[in-house]
């Protein structure tokens, strides 16, 4: 029964790790690509200069990938090496 639950457990971590570092892929390409506008928008938006709206971009990205290292990637590991033993 243990074993089963680390099993499932662990297809699950390990499918939201993969989707959750896609998405921040793909939202670090896409800002890239369009940095401009997503700075023009929201500049428009929230009344902040181009360079804090930069800075919020990187912050934000940098903030998801500590959550998702921290509540995907590490389960993840621990469970495949509770797994093994």
């Amino acid at each position: 029964m243990r074993d089963e639950f680390i099993r499932h457990a662990d297809d699950i971590s390990g499918w939201c790790t993969v989707l959750n570092i896609a998405l921040l892929m793909i939202g670090a390409i896409a800002v890239g690509a369009m940095h401009a506008w997503a700075g023009d928008l929201a500049v428009k938006m929230f009344g902040i200069t181009r360079e804090e709206a930069k800075v919020t971009f990187f912050r934000t990205f940098q903030q998801y990938r500590t959550i998702v290292i921290a509540f995907n990637l590490v389960p993840f590991v621990a469970l495949n090496l509770m797994g093994e033993g």
